[in-house]
């Protein structure tokens, strides 16, 4: 693979254009270059991301769970050209990385920790979400920075309220909010963006001046 400069610091807007301009020097693309690039560019090591539970194979099928080999076959029954934003996609729809989902949050300082790693995580962040292995679970509390500041070591009651009608538990030991799809599915996108978008006008309305 030719050499991407370190993307420390930049923007996962600015990640997508420079994974888009990688792609276009690339004669043919497979699923090896792909986790390369996403290493290189994002930090994430897609190598240690299990698949989602809608995308693990029985022996009629592929005869193979490795990323590598799925990714591979749908790359090439493709019938779409192979572009950064389809590739992005299809990292969505198999490991549940949403990178264009990703850019739109950047800002809203929330710390996420998926996939066994770090997504977005600073220093000032306010509210920390945690998904379990295959995206089954999510558990969401405030950070060191938000109980430094506010004196709340605990989701404030308006988030609690908010993210109670999108069927989270508040556990009163933790002081965090807990969800489990009950048939033990990979929690949707459209659900993920619901919880964001509940904390983000949350900390918006209350929490800009901190």
């Amino acid at each position: 693979m030719s050499e991407v400069h370190s993307s420390e610091g930049i923007s996962l807007l600015a990640k997508n254009e420079l994974m888009d301009a990688h792609l276009s020097t690339l004669e043919s693309i497979t699923s090896l270059e792909i986790h390369e690039l996403i290493s290189q560019i994002y930090g994430i090591n897609l190598s240690i991301v299990p698949l989602l539970t809608r995308h693990i194979k029985t022996e009629s099928q592929l005869d193979s769970n490795d990323p590598h080999v799925l990714l591979d076959s749908h790359i090439s029954q493709s019938a779409q050209p192979l572009t950064g934003k389809t590739i992005r996609n299809a990292i969505n729809e198999f490991f549940g990385i949403n990178l264009a989902g990703l850019a739109s949050i950047e800002r809203s300082r929330i710390s996420l920790f998926t996939k066994g790693q770090w997504m977005m995580q600073r220093e000032n962040d306010l509210i920390h979400l945690h998904t379990g292995p295959m995206d089954i679970d999510v558990t969401i509390s405030v950070t060191e920075y938000f109980a430094k500041h506010t004196g709340i070591n605990q989701i404030p009651v308006p988030l609690r309220q908010s993210l109670s009608n999108l069927g989270y538990q508040f556990i009163e030991d933790s002081g965090t909010c807990y969800y489990s799809d009950p048939n033990g599915h990979s929690v949707p996108d459209e659900f993920k963006g619901k919880t964001f978008g509940a904390i983000i006008e949350i900390l918006s309305n209350d929490y800009s001046h901190l």
